[in-house]
């Protein structure tokens, strides 16, 4: 990730619509989504192919100002298939936000641009009293859109597991499976990820976790997002984000039958609102994973008892 004028640009794409999953600039579309529902594009830029994908998202939010003083945004981005791009226009910036814009309101009669941003999108819904308002799309709603008009985007294939990673994979199972009943289990990850640490070969997620508080050092989030699920799994990221945005955005991601992935830095200590976040989840289905070896964040003794102490006591 790269913080870029108080945007945090995630360094991996959430979706490509691709045929073959590499992006080149006069192939494909570029587009970002800004966490306060911004929906975006970047393209033009001369040396775009020496920049790649990703230099290009980041050298678009260069050119901005800041948006606030008051916290960090967060930037996913994504790539498709200009083929895909239905509606018949040649944008000599190759910017196709708008684009997908229409097609996405051809696709939902209750979607429309937004009085108040026409770089925005929201659908008109009724209040308690049965007046009109307007409610701007949320990224997942975006993402959703995206993969009707596109197809799912493809997923990342997971690299085949070596008789030791099979082995920790087993050893989990089995534990988890004997410990059904337990009121909270913790995974204390030891790993380096030259022995396979990443989601699919080594967490062992079980399917039917609600949320997952993923705790972990500060650059290690990217070997878990890369592998998600964009159809199952979002990842929460709560760095400049206080507690109810937190708690809202749980909300959203769990209202579309997704997984969230709350991404809690572990230099946060125990009395920090994100680790009190954790009593407002006893009782229900919640994995915590404690993650990072080469800073051994798993000897936090305090970090864990507070882990603990919200969620059991």
């Amino acid at each position: 990730m790269q913080l870029v004028k108080n945007r945090i640009i995630n360094n991996v794409p959430i979706r490509t619509y691709t045929d073959d999953n590499t992006w080149h600039p006069e192939k494909h579309a570029l587009l970002y989504i800004l966490d306060e529902k911004k929906f975006g594009s970047s393209g033009g830029q001369s040396n775009a192919i020496e920049l790649g994908a990703y230099g290009c998202i980041v050298a678009t939010h260069q050119g901005y100002g800041k948006r606030s003083e008051f916290r960090d945004y967060t930037v996913e981005w994504l790539f498709v298939d200009l083929s895909k791009i239905t509606v018949n226009r040649t944008r000599a910036n190759k910017q196709y936000d708008k684009d997908i814009h229409e097609m996405i309101m051809e696709l939902d009669p209750r979607v429309l641009v937004s009085k108040h941003n026409v770089d925005t999108l929201a659908i008109a819904e009724l209040d308690s009293n049965g007046d009109i308002f307007e409610r701007l799309l949320t990224q997942t709603e975006y993402l959703n859109y995206c993969d009707t008009l596109f197809n799912d985007g493809i997923k990342p294939t997971p690299f085949p597991l070596d008789v030791r990673q099979q082995k920790m994979v087993d050893e989990r199972k089995v534990f988890v499976d004997n410990n059904n009943d337990a009121q909270m289990i913790i995974h204390i990850e030891s790993n380096h990820t030259r022995a396979g640490k990443d989601k699919t070969n080594y967490k062992g997620i079980q399917k039917e976790t609600q949320v997952i508080f993923d705790f972990s050092g500060y650059f290690a989030t990217w070997q878990i997002t890369d592998e998600f699920d964009s159809r199952l799994d979002h990842p929460v990221y709560t760095r400049g984000k206080n507690k109810e945005q937190i708690l809202q955005e749980i909300v959203d991601v769990l209202k579309v039958n997704k997984r969230p992935w709350v991404m809690i830095s572990t230099y946060n200590d125990e009395e920090n609102e994100r680790i009190d976040l954790l009593n407002l989840f006893k009782d229900t289905n919640i994995e915590i994973i404690i993650d990072e070896v080469d800073y051994q964040v798993w000897k936090q003794t305090d970090l864990i008892k507070g882990i603990v102490a919200n969620v059991i006591s």
